[in-house]
């Protein structure tokens, strides 16, 4: 059999008066409100119903929003309305979706980005505005495409390498050493030859302080000197091998040099300088003496006999030496007036001079001037002939140098002094004369006419051993020649053959 549950019903009024049994039910009619009784209050105990739920909404919205507009409190707003305009101070909005535009201070729609703030936000437009125009400027400052630029991207690059071309758009790497980076990063001069370990005036030549006028030259080594400007009148003259100042002496020119008689076996030089002999080196020479009867020693004052004895009645050739090696210049006599045994080293030498020795022996006194050398002592005879043949020449070697014009007197005597015509002719050795002593044209010829002899002096060119051609011509036949030399024109000193 079915059963059935009623539970009691009142009117409100009744349901405000009425006390349930302790877990007794009853329904409010009008307002379907549920009420559960506990045996002691009246009225019970209200199960909300949608009714209340939707007055309590109301009730709790009306509330929020008079505490929303309400300051009285705090100053601000309470509470957060759904519809107000409020300002939000310190709230905190975990993972809020925000819908629509944003808008206010604290947004920023900058395209130039030229804020600088920690607390606003950039809109999506400044943002890619900005980008936009930044990505234009290195687009247009960036490097653009290139051969050079690919070809470099291709090399393997390492530690110590060198990048450099060997052709258009074609780099290659070197080895890079260290002392070559520790000279390219050095920080001065004096770092870079560290470097490289160079040592001025050891590896390389030091700076050459020089005045107006000086030279630079190359010194034995082949490194550069300083030549110093030299005397007045000086000039710059090569050796062949060398260059310094010193007096000029054209090659057909000496320059002093003259000789004299001091003593019996001492003759004195003046100071002076003359080319060698091939022309090569000027050699110079300080005042200088020299004792002939003592072979050679270096040195003023000291012996100059190249080689054997002094002897009388000898001519000696006197040369000007020097040795290229030191420069030293010295005198040196010989009987050679072309080869005279020279010192060891001595290299270079030029006729300067002759002298001529007596019976004792003694230097024969002598003057010169120039070339130009004239006995002042005993007149030297060189030639008496009492076998001649008349228009017939002879041969002899005078007491001069070879090649020099001889200054003599010639003399012919006849015996008896019965010629009534005669004469003397002195020739150049070798000399062609056709028509005899009488007719020719390349002697000297001195005439008389009916007496005993004739005479007279003349120069004459002596060969290149000193020799002349002489002859004698009168009626008789019977005569004597007679040569003394005076002295000479030394032509072999000033041009050198």
């Amino acid at each position: 059999m079915t059963k059935r549950v009623q539970i009691v019903r009142h009117t409100p009024a009744d349901a405000s008066a009425f006390t349930g049994l302790e877990g007794e039910l009853s329904i409010e009619l009008d307002n379907e409100r549920l009420r559960l009784h506990d045996g002691f209050l009246a009225v019970g105990h209200v199960i909300v119903n949608e009714v209340d739920v939707d007055a309590k909404d109301d009730v709790v919205v009306a509330a929020i929003a008079t505490h929303a507009a309400d300051t009285s409190t705090h100053g601000v707003a309470v509470v957060a309305g759904v519809t107000e305009t409020q300002t939000l101070t310190n709230k905190t909005l975990t993972a809020p979706v925000i819908n629509g535009a944003i808008s206010g201070d604290a947004f920023l729609d900058d395209d130039a980005m030229t804020a600088d703030s920690a607390t606003k936000a950039a809109s999506q437009q400044s943002i890619k505005a900005h980008v936009a125009t930044a990505e234009a400027a290195a687009i247009a400052a960036s490097q653009p495409l290139d051969a050079m630029l690919t070809a470099l991207a291709a090399l393997g690059t390492a530690a110590d390498k060198l990048l450099y071309l060997t052709g258009v758009d074609t780099p290659a790497e070197l080895t890079f050493p260290a002392n070559s980076q520790s000279f390219v990063s050095a920080a001065n001069y004096a770092a870079m030859r560290t470097a490289i370990g160079l040592v001025i005036g050891t590896d390389v030549q030091a700076e050459i302080v020089t005045t107006r006028g000086d030279i630079i030259r190359g010194d034995s080594s082949g490194d550069p000197e300083r030549l110093a400007l030299g005397a007045v009148g000086n000039a710059v003259i090569s050796d062949g091998s060398d260059a310094a100042y010193g007096t000029y002496v054209p090659f057909s020119t000496i320059k002093g040099l003259t000789l004299s008689k001091l003593a019996a076996d001492t003759l004195g030089i003046s100071a002076g300088a003359a080319r060698d002999a091939t022309d090569v080196r000027t050699m110079t020479l300080a005042s200088f003496t020299k004792n002939v009867s003592s072979a050679w020693v270096v040195g003023t004052g000291n012996g100059s006999l190249d080689t054997g004895s002094y002897t009388a009645s000898t001519l000696y050739a006197v040369w000007l030496i020097v040795r290229s090696d030191t420069g030293v210049v010295d005198v040196l006599t010989s009987i050679s007036f072309s080869t005279p045994t020279m010192p060891t080293n001595y290299n270079f030498k030029r006729l300067i001079g002759f002298f001529v020795t007596d019976s004792a022996p003694d230097i024969l006194a002598f003057t010169q001037v120039g070339d130009y050398f004239r006995f002042t002592g005993d007149v030297v005879t060189d030639v008496t002939d009492a076998s001649m043949i008349a228009d017939t020449f002879e041969t002899a070697a005078l007491s001069v140098p070879p090649n020099c014009l001889a200054h003599i007197y010639a003399a012919m005597t006849s015996a008896g002094d019965t010629a009534a015509d005669g004469d003397i002719a002195v020739r150049t050795a070798g000399a062609a004369d056709a028509g005899g002593p009488t007719e020719s044209v390349s002697h000297a010829k001195f005439n008389a006419i009916n007496v005993g002899g004739t005479g007279g002096s003349a120069t004459v060119l002596v060969d290149g051993s000193s020799q002349v051609d002489y002859a004698v011509s009168e009626d008789n036949n019977i005569s004597t020649a007679n040569i003394r030399t005076l002295g000479c024109l030394m032509l072999t000193r000033s041009n050198p053959i």
